[in-house]
């Protein structure tokens, strides 16, 4: 969802010049959330070149998704991913940069060889986490992987999506989990996963809504040159989020 909609927030602003190659190998489904699963070709087709892919190929296989957004397809079938290997995806990741100004690489939660390829090709990685205690922990943990590996974890930020309408814990909650700060937080909209199945990312389908608006600022830090203070970027205030009620039990 994350991923999705920044590259049409970035597409957008880029006239277009905007990509999104899907690196969930096996399960992969923003071609989907952008109804353009049924494009013939993904990024098996390209592997299948080896590491020789030039910028005619390359549009060949990308098809253009909601906001005129270029998307790089998942491989259709699970045990094609096998096919992929690192310098591929390096490959592809460089001749995507050289042909557009914006390049969004959605991962899979899981990390290998490809995916550490991926964050080393970076200029920034977006950790996505919410308010749930095991995503934390499972986001703790890979902070604690890419500063082991050598990552500078500079160029780390942790975006935290509400998936939920209540939560038990507050941001400075997860704040102190993680030891460091969220970049930016995103509202729960019950519009999304009907916006994910029309196509039609939230972006799009309710641009007026809290959650569209912090979207496009993150975009906005994300798009902004290293020699502007992101500082100046205004990112909206969330509502207050809804907690659980905690119910004691008790003599009276």
């Amino acid at each position: 969802m994350v991923a999705t909609n920044l590259a049409v927030i970035l597409a957008h602003g880029a006239d277009g010049r905007a990509a999104l190659l899907d690196i969930d190998l096996q399960f992969g489904d923003a071609a989907s959330m952008l109804h353009v699963e049924h494009h013939p070709l993904t990024i098996a087709d390209l592997a299948a070149h080896g590491e020789d892919i030039d910028a005619s190929l390359l549009d060949d296989v990308l098809a253009t998704g909601s906001g005129e957004v270029r998307v790089l397809r998942a491989p259709s079938s699970p045990e094609l991913a096998e096919a992929i290997g690192a310098a591929h995806l390096r490959s592809i990741i460089r001749t995507t940069a050289r042909a557009h100004e914006f390049v969004v690489v959605d991962t899979p939660s899981s990390v290998d060889e490809r995916v550490l390829e991926a964050f080393e090709l970076a200029d920034r990685l977006l950790l996505v986490t919410s308010y749930n205690l095991s995503a934390v922990r499972g986001t703790k943990a890979t902070l604690l992987m890419l500063e082991a590996l050598g990552v500078d974890l500079d160029r780390v930020d942790i975006v935290l999506n509400h998936t939920r309408p209540r939560t038990n814990y507050r941001r400075e909650d997860i704040e102190q989990i993680l030891g460091r700060g969220v970049l930016i937080d995103l509202p729960y909209d019950p519009r999304v996963d009907p916006s994910l199945d029309s196509g039609m990312p939230i972006v799009l389908a309710q641009p007026r809504s809290e959650l569209a608006r912090r979207l496009t600022s993150l975009a906005q830090l994300i798009a902004a040159p290293a020699s502007v203070d992101v500082g100046t970027v205004e990112i909206p205030a969330p509502e207050p989020p809804v907690y659980r009620r905690r119910f004691s039990l008790g003599r009276r």
